[in-house]
């Protein structure tokens, strides 16, 4: 068992502060500010800790602590740094009040709870927990209600995590890093996401969702204030360019939703999407030689067996690799081609 003395205490400041000859210890570290006691072998922190009545940013990464330690005194604390320790619980903060940044990776802690009453803290890592097998990281809606006002940066990655619906709580969120989970169900995540309207970066790389066809176009379209996904900016063109084509998809066969409040997220169109029954007279696009879109009502026609084009079928999307047009017939007109790009991939966004 390693405990921090008053004599560790008084070695570990800054050294910017450092003890003169004719002060005491106690006086000492009562002007200390930061204390750096990490990768000190620490099994535990001690009562000494409350002689530093004034310390504000606290090091304790990369020892052995299997717990928090009690601070009650150090009520001038807004950063501490506790990653790469043993700790199983969140415990022993509720008198921290200034705490604005607490971080706790790579610990083995199974769920965030015990952060009533930090109405201060903004930002909070708890990523790769050291969790039993096909266990995951779970949520105490109490505590995310507590910090739902204040916190602007949360990390829950790699922690096996399938959903992120607890999360949506958080409407003040500016940054969610939640890569490298199990995350897999696109129109969830994008529901989620919905409600967190202040959010501009989100990383969520390393999931299954993000394998799927026009994953990251859903997600943008999916949210208003996103600025960066995966590390790559979302440029206001790239997102008035997919606002506009998916609504154009959604206006031509009847199936896009368009967002009415902040919570009801867009409807996901994906690579095999299935619309509605197309009635017998459908609006059909033609290009004009000023690039606008005209509309005419058409008839759908059957195309044969060999027909190298793009079809509606039953309410379905059906192409070949041959062309990525669409074929109608207007009625008495021959066939008119509707104008839309196959896919988001293409866009080259």
């Amino acid at each position: 068992m390693v405990k921090a003395t008053v004599a560790l205490l008084c070695k570990c400041t800054s050294n910017v502060k450092k003890r003169r000859a004719d002060e005491t210890p106690e006086k000492f570290l009562k002007q200390v500010t930061h204390l750096y006691l990490n990768e000190k072998n620490l099994t535990e922190l001690g009562p000494e800790i409350s002689l530093c009545r004034n310390l504000t940013v606290l090091y304790l990464y990369g020892n052995f602590l299997e717990k928090i330690p009690e601070m009650a005194s150090a009520n001038q604390l807004t950063h501490l740094y506790l990653q790469n320790n043993n700790i199983q619980r969140i415990e022993n903060l509720k008198n921290l009040l200034r705490l604005e940044k607490l971080f706790l990776s790579r610990n083995c802690i199974s769920m965030i709870e015990g952060l009533e009453g930090l109405k201060s803290l903004q930002e909070l890592r708890i990523d790769n927990q050291r969790l039993p097998p096909e266990e995951c990281l779970l949520f105490d809606d109490q505590s995310l209600s507590s910090v739902s006002k204040s916190l602007l940066k949360l990390d829950v990655s790699g922690n096996r995590l399938e959903t992120l619906e607890d999360l949506g709580i958080l409407s003040s969120l500016t940054y969610l890093c939640a890569s490298n989970n199990r995350i897999a169900d696109i129109n969830e995540l994008a529901s989620t996401l919905k409600k967190l309207t202040h959010l501009r970066e989100l990383e969520v790389v390393g999931n299954p969702v993000m394998t799927a066809n026009r994953a990251r176009e859903n997600l943008i379209v999916s949210t208003t204030s996103l600025e960066i996904l995966d590390g790559k900016e979302v440029s206001t063109l790239t997102r008035g360019f997919l606002e506009k084509w998916y609504q154009h998809k959604g206006k031509l066969f009847g199936s896009y939703d368009q967002p009415t409040s902040k919570s009801e997220p867009a409807t996901v169109l994906g690579p095999e999407t299935t619309f509605k029954e197309p009635s017998a007279e459908i609006i059909s696009l033609k290009k004009t030689p000023g690039g606008d879109l005209n509309t005419g009502q058409g008839e759908l026609v059957k195309q044969n067996g060999e027909s190298k084009r793009k079809v509606l079928k039953g309410g379905k999307i059906h192409q070949n690799d041959a062309s990525s047009e669409w074929d109608y017939e207007k009625t008495p007109h021959p066939t008119t081609e509707a104008l839309g790009p196959s896919g988001c991939g293409e866009s080259g966004l």
